[in-house]
C-alpha cells in the first residue's frame, strides 16, 4: 500500500515523469503533514539502500532513482517548517542521503 505522501503525489501529478511546476510544488506540499514528511525523509533514504543495489551499468534506473530523490528533496526543501525533522536525520544518514539532507537544509 503506497505511503499517504505517495498516494498525494498519485493524485497530484500526471505521471511518474511528470515535471511539477513551482506552484504546483507549493500546492501539493500544503497537503502534506509532519507524518508525511516523517516518511519523505525514510523513502529517501530507502531510495539511497536501493541506488547501492543497482549494478553500475544500469545507468538508466540509477538515473530514476537520482530523479526521485531530488524530487523528494524539492519536496522537503518547500517545507521549511519541518527542517528540525531534516537535521534530525543528517548524522545518522548514509553519505548519499546526507548530502540530500544538507541540500535540503541549505548547507551545500
Amino acid at each position: 500500500m503506497p505511503k499517504r505522501f505517495q498516494q498525494i503525489l498519485a493524485q497530484e501529478l500526471d505521471g511518474p515523469f511528470a515535471v511539477p511546476t513551482d506552484a504546483d510544488v507549493a500546492r501539493i506540499v500544503r497537503r502534506f503533514e509532519a507524518a508525511d514528511v516523517e516518511d519523505m525523509l525514510d523513502e529517501l533514504a530507502a531510495m539511497s539502500a536501493e541506488r547501492d543495489e543497482v549494478e553500475e551499468w544500469d545507468g538508466d534506473t540509477l538515473d530514476d532513482i537520482a530523479r526521485a530523490q531530488a524530487f523528494v528533496s524539492r519536496l522537503l526543501t518547500a517545507m521549511p517548517d519541518h527542517r528540525a525533522a531534516v537535521a534530525a536525520r543528517v548524522e545518522a544518514a548514509d553519505a548519499v542521503t546526507s548530502a540530500y539532507l544538507r541540500l535540503i537544509l541549505g548547507e551545500n
